[in-house]
């Protein structure tokens, strides 16, 4: 299994131009890129120290050496003198000067390795699960559909509802699932470093997403790209906290797969396989290589009355692996893509088909209600999620009701559901892109239903995740 931060990992990204391009980029978003420049300096001063020092040797073995082949007229004693500066700058001196920096070096790549990489790595396999939720979602196993609520009032903060991806990716059974706490899934080789930071954000009420090395029941180990937000009720107090995870193990098996999500940017695109991701030499290709766009996708509920939908279920979603990954720039990644689930809704299940809001992400909340009069503050708790998803959509009436009854018999049985859904789409509910007249626009959307299910298997709350569709 790859290993994101082995110490030859790390070191190949630095060494490497386009990871090291990325991880400079990223620091210079996170207003950290000091530490990479001053590598850089180090890095160039060493070159130089070098080059001084065969040049001195050049030199002196050319024209001032007592077996100079082309000697210049200089006296016995000056000679004498300049051989052994010679000889003691080239020993001792160019050494010294080798070693200068060499503990502030190993100081702040110490830095670099603790701190900044492992954000690095988080937010650039983050940026490609955000796009494959939109494109692609079974590039990741559990991207969409796997999904726990824990309870901190309870003992230990215990999970008290979880999805079958849930099941799916950790191969543990409902039963045996609740109630515990999530940390049945480390192990041995867990980094303790990623699990204080997430612990910490959870005392303190925070989001978070880590990657973390976790372990399925047959003890297997799997990548879990761990996205975790607290639950408000309307007094503020927390009422859950929704934990995503992603298994990135499916999808990134060497060293080779590891490099390439850590090169994604702007400027290239990978293209979509079948199986594991394709291995192939890319020493040669340069950080502007030109790759094949993504194809247009077909906008649902536009000009007809169908619904397409992709239903859910089983283990086994890494058929379909990373593809066309590219065309954004870090920096829009990082605006566009802060979790794969920036907009999510929580929904309780009241009955058969009733769904009304408990929780969501402040981005969903501006998406579902910026078409209403009442402004941006708000409170959408308790309303129907399709009264406000007929609100905003400018599908017909027929479309809209064919959509809720294809969603609710799924849930009714148990079973995530992805529909495909237009919605009109304000200014201030987006991300960076341009909006139509008016700061309005239509965009295309997927939303992915999760039915997360008590110990009996009983469906109480569901999570709703939109992503936006885009054409690369």
């Amino acid at each position: 299994m790859a290993d994101f931060f082995a110490p030859d990992v790390f070191q190949a990204v630095l060494s490497d131009p386009a990871t090291a391009i990325r991880l400079k980029s990223f620091c210079e978003s996170t207003a950290c890129d000091e530490n990479i420049v001053f590598l850089e300096k180090i890095e160039q001063y060493s070159r130089l120290l070098t080059k001084a020092r065969e040049l001195l040797l050049d030199i002196h073995a050319t024209y001032t050496s007592p077996n100079a082949t082309e000697p210049v007229n200089i006296s016995e004693t000056i000679s004498k003198d300049l051989n052994s500066a010679v000889n003691s700058a080239t020993s001792v001196t160019f050494c010294a000067m080798q070693d200068i920096f060499t503990p502030a070096r190993k100081d702040v790549e110490g830095l670099i390795r603790d701190d900044i990489y492992p954000r690095f790595v988080t937010h650039q396999l983050t940026a490609s699960a955000a796009m494959a939720l939109a494109h692609d979602r079974k590039t990741y196993q559990g991207l969409g559909d796997c999904f726990c609520l824990t309870d901190p009032k309870v003992a230990d903060n215990a999970i008290l509802y979880a999805s079958d991806g849930f099941l799916d990716v950790t191969g543990y059974s409902r039963r045996e699932i609740i109630p515990r706490n999530c940390r049945f899934l480390q192990g041995a080789r867990t980094e303790r470093s990623s699990v204080t930071r997430l612990k910490s954000a959870i005392d303190n009420g925070q989001e978070n997403v880590q990657l973390l090395l976790n372990y399925r029941k047959d003890g297997t180990p799997f990548w879990n790209l761990l996205y975790v937000a607290p639950l408000r009720d309307e007094a503020g107090n927390i009422a859950f906290f929704l934990g995503g995870q992603i298994d990135c193990s499916t999808t990134v098996h060497g060293k080779p797969d590891v490099m390439r999500i850590l090169k994604l940017d702007g400027r290239r695109s990978f293209e979509s396989t079948r199986g594991n991701l394709a291995v192939e030499d890319t020493s040669n290709l340069t950080a502007t290589s030109p790759r094949e766009h993504m194809k247009r996708h077909r906008s649902m509920f536009k000009s007809t009355s169908s619904v397409t939908t992709q239903v859910r279920q089983g283990p086994g979603m890494e058929n379909d692996l990373i593809g066309r990954l590219g065309n954004m720039k870090l920096e829009t990644q990082m605006q566009m893509f802060q979790t794969a689930y920036s907009k999510y809704v929580v929904l309780k299940m009241k009955d058969r088909t009733g769904l009304s809001i408990a929780h969501y992400s402040s981005s969903a909340g501006d998406l579902l209600r910026s078409s209403r009069t009442h402004g941006t503050s708000e409170r959408i708790v308790n309303e129907d999620i399709f009264k406000l998803l007929a609100e905003r959509s400018p599908s017909s009436s027929s479309v809209m009701k064919s959509y809720k009854k294809t969603v609710t018999d799924l849930l009714a049985e148990g079973k995530a559901v992805s529909v495909d859904i237009e919605l009109v789409v304000e200014e201030k509910a987006r991300n960076l892109m341009p909006t139509g007249p008016g700061g309005k626009t239509e965009e295309r959307l997927i939303s992915h239903w999760t039915p997360c299910k008590d110990e009996e298997g009983r469906t109480k709350y569901v999570v709703l995740v939109l992503a936006e569709r885009r054409d690369l």
